[in-house]
């Protein structure tokens, strides 16, 4: 680590200490800010007494007015704050200030601290079924004075028997290693399947790069093994259907934050797709910078590995198995599809020509809230046919402080309006069927949820649909911490073994109330499984208990990750992922730095009052914004919409700087600026013959959503449009016409008059298009036609719209108006 990197590396670990002084005879709580020069460099004006105004050293200070002789006045002095009033430091010698006592630590555990939690708590099944009946048969509860007296009686002498049933997984669709056109089906057998063909959709990487990462400069060993990690990388992909460059940029970088940004922006700048970074430390802190760079600084896909766990896997058969899991990330990251499931077969009542189903996850820490500890909340939709690629969305909550932190997420409507909007853009039309998995929640806040969260969602529903028909929704409750367990038990060896992967338990120990079942969905590696518990809390699709039951078993084996089933749907597996990434993105604090708009002065001392009950308008959220050219795509993959990153026949314009790169498409047309005018254009002229290019730049001036319409009046001949585009950014707000209907364009128009002969409805045609093979034509003679589409706007944010026009008419009767209100 550089000398210029340790200040911020201490002061990182050290932000959220409480630090006492006693020097004064009274002891004195602070917080850490920053570090200075050393005692006798740091000077500073005294403010009273005879000297006031005179320049004194803190050596000096300290021996004048506290008669203490510093004996370490070569050390930086450390400049601490009171959290009353952060705008006055205090620059105190570091031997005069201790870490307070029996502080509670609020930091998440290192993957070292992880991996031991998990060793010391890992109990084998048979094991943990000795340890439960030995807990019952000591704590003698049939002869509970207490548990007499209230009338309860605890069976000690067994454990209850119950009915269970063995759920069938579905079939996982590959393409064949052989001939990559024809589908290959692999069974999972106890959960799990093997990859022995292609991923169903690949693409082709032609430059990228290996960065190795080090503290100090690589030994030839940790080169060689590099390099041979790199040969072994191109050939892994071709074999699953990836085509990859055998050739790497191979560069070797300190583990130094700049300098790893740097490196980043000079292999962006070079074309380099990819970046596999190899790390020769231990601890997560240069992961996370990386990470941060990538998916908020510059929009880079990178994977990150480590030395040691390359020099573990050093055998063939482990290294093959190693890079095998690394290529199944790295085809997500990359925007592939590894594995399909046909969700629709879980769904007997279910037609796949008329129901389009989006699955959303939803995540929430609690803690107990402080300005520097957050509640993260992620929301996670899926946005293609296949459900297998999503978009999400991240937000820190604050609360006042002091508080614990709500369960409830605050403005959900605004996030899953956007991700209902981002569906409709991939697939040309919304959803009418809508299956939410939310975890982290207590039993206690069901009901705020249902009040507070499913009526959010059906507030973004109707400001997105508008007029036509609402979707149908789901939301289910997901438990993953619960003091249930189950076992089986095998009569011919007499061993206690965990339960099959597949099996749900729906009678005897459920809410005879609710609609709740246990489902145990993934094959417990080590240790006794523990499956989750599912409360469905509102329902208007109308599942059947096997239905529901059955569906989220198959989303339970789509998790692009890996060949097994998981423990919870992917959709809140991967929510989960990104509240754990969300935890980590902001480094150095410099995220809500940059975008928190409030501070701890705008919460009310009344609010600090523990008898106060905290709601939602006391939370205050960021919403973490992500690289633009990653921010609606699988960003916790890495994952890159590279339709605006190519260098081909679309017009693009880039602007590039240390600190953030964009790509923001050009209309062929120069766009004209209206400011936030509603009308963008009008015309009664006919001459428009030919298609030609409109193009605007328009400010909203509202947040929430508006509508663009185009209304044309008594044409007597065909009128035809094309390529209607509204950009925000690099990010595409409508649905164009590229299929044979309007939707999610609106078709409004008045009554025609049937003795015209000119009569034609609106409709998209393939006849004459713009581009592609489809356009809208109408027929609007004697009448007005319409077509709108609505978009989700921000307020004072800056859109481009463009569109293609021509007509068959040359007359002068003609009335065009475009309007973006």
């Amino acid at each position: 680590i550089s000398p210029n990197d340790q200040p911020l590396l201490v002061r990182k670990i050290l932000k959220s200490i409480w630090f006492v002084t006693t020097h004064t005879n009274q002891v004195r709580k602070y917080r850490l800010k920053s570090f200075g020069r050393s005692s006798n460099e740091h000077r500073f004006s005294q403010d009273h007494g005879e000297n006031q105004g005179e320049q004194i050293n803190v050596t000096d200070y300290f021996r004048e007015k506290w008669n203490i002789r510093l004996r370490y006045p070569h050390l930086p002095v450390v400049e601490l704050f009171n959290p009353v009033d952060k705008n006055k430091s205090h620059f105190l010698p570091m031997e005069l200030v201790t870490v307070d006592e029996w502080q509670r630590s609020l930091k998440p555990l290192t993957t070292e601290q992880r991996a031991k939690v998990t060793k010391k708590t890992v109990v084998k099944p048979g094991e943990r079924f000795g340890m439960i009946r030995r807990v019952i048969d000591e704590c003698r509860f049939d002869q509970d004075s207490y548990l007499q007296k209230f009338g309860i009686k605890v069976h000690s002498n067994d454990m209850l028997k119950i009915a269970a049933r063995i759920l069938t997984p579905p079939d996982i669709k590959y393409k064949s290693a052989k001939d990559n056109q024809r589908d290959v089906i692999e069974k999972v057998q106890i959960g799990k399947w093997y990859l022995n063909n292609q991923f169903n959709k690949t693409r082709e990487i032609r430059i990228w790069a290996l960065v190795l990462v080090s503290q100090k400069e690589p030994d030839a060993r940790q080169v060689g093994l590099a390099r041979d990690f790199a040969s072994k990388i191109p050939k892994a992909m071709s074999r699953y259907g990836v085509r990859f460059n055998s050739a790497a940029i191979e560069k070797s970088d300190a583990a130094v934050p700049d300098t790893i940004l740097a490196r980043m922006n000079e292999l962006k700048m070079l074309g380099c797709e990819v970046i596999i970074y190899i790390l020769n430390q231990v601890g997560d802190d240069i992961y996370h910078v990386i990470k941060y760079f990538g998916n908020v600084k510059l929009g880079m896909v990178t994977q990150c590995t480590r030395f040691d766990k390359l020099f573990a896997n050093n055998e063939p058969r482990k290294m093959d198995m190693y890079i095998q899991n690394l290529v199944q990330k790295f085809n997500a990251k990359l925007g592939g599809i590894n594995q399909l499931v046909s969700l629709m077969r879980a769904l007997t009542s279910s037609s796949p020509r008329t129901d389009i189903f989006m699955f959303f996850g939803i995540d929430c820490t609690r803690t107990t809230c402080s300005r520097e500890q957050p509640s993260i909340a992620a929301i996670i939709g899926s946005k293609d046919s296949t459900s297998t690629q999503y978009a999400g969305r991240v937000v820190q909550q604050y609360c006042p402080k002091g508080k614990i932190s709500v369960e409830i997420i605050k403005d959900l409507h605004i996030y899953v309006r956007e991700l209902l909007h981002e569906f409709s853009h991939h697939n040309t039309h919304l959803p009418n069927k809508l299956v939410f998995y939310r975890a982290g929640v207590d039993d206690g806040s069901f009901q705020k949820v249902l009040d507070n969260e499913v009526r959010a969602i059906q507030r973004a529903c109707k400001e997105l649909y508008g007029y036509n028909e609402l979707p149908k929704i789901c939301f289910t409750i997901v438990k993953k911490h619960h003091n249930t367990r189950f076992f089986t038990w095998d009569k011919q060896s007499n061993q206690t073994h965990n339960i099959q992967p597949g099996t749900v338990i729906d009678t005897d120990i459920i809410s005879p109330n609710g609609f709740d079942f246990y489902l145990n969905s993934h094959a417990a590696i080590q240790g006794t499984s523990r499956p989750m518990l599912y409360h469905v809390l509102y329902d208007d699709i109308g599942f059947t208990p096997d239905e529901i039951q059955q569906l989220t078993y198959y989303l339970c084996h789509t998790d692009v990750r890996c060949t097994k089933s998981v423990s919870v749907p992917a959709p809140v597996h991967y929510a989960t992922l990104c509240v754990s990434r969300g935890l980590n993105l902001d480094y150095e604090g410099q995220m809500s730095n940059e975008q928190r708009s409030f501070s701890v002065s705008d919460v009310g001392e009344e609010l600090l009052d523990e008898n106060v009950v905290v709601t939602l308008d006391d939370v205050q959220t960021i919403k973490i914004n992500f690289n633009p050219s990653i921010e609606n795509t699988m960003w916790l993959f890495g994952q890159i919409d590279h339709a605006f990153n190519r260098t081909s026949t679309t017009s693009t314009t880039s602007t590039t700087s240390t600190s953030s790169t964009s790509t923001t498409p050009t209309p062929t047309c120069v766009p004209t600026s209206v400011g936030s005018v509603s009308t963008l254009f009008t015309t009664s002229s006919g001459s428009i013959t030919s298609y030609t290019c409109f193009a605007y730049e328009w400010a909203s001036p509202t947040a929430g959503s508006d509508t663009l319409a185009f209304n044309f009046r008594n044409d007597p001949g065909l009128w035809y449009l094309d390529d209607v585009l509204v950009y925000a950014g690099a990010v595409q707000m409508l649905s164009n016409i590229q299929v044979s209907k309007l939707v999610p364009f609106r078709l409004g128009q008045e009554q025609h008059r049937i003795d015209h002969v000119q009569f034609f409805p609106g409709q998209v045609a393939s006849n004459s298009p713009h581009s592609g093979i489809h356009g809208v034509i109408h027929g609007s003679n004697g009448c007005t036609d319409e077509i709108s589409q609505q978009l989700i706007a921000t307020a004072g944010k800056v859109y481009i719209e463009s569109f293609w026009l021509k007509s068959d008419s040359t007359g002068s009767v003609i009335s065009w108006t475009v309007t973006l209100s």
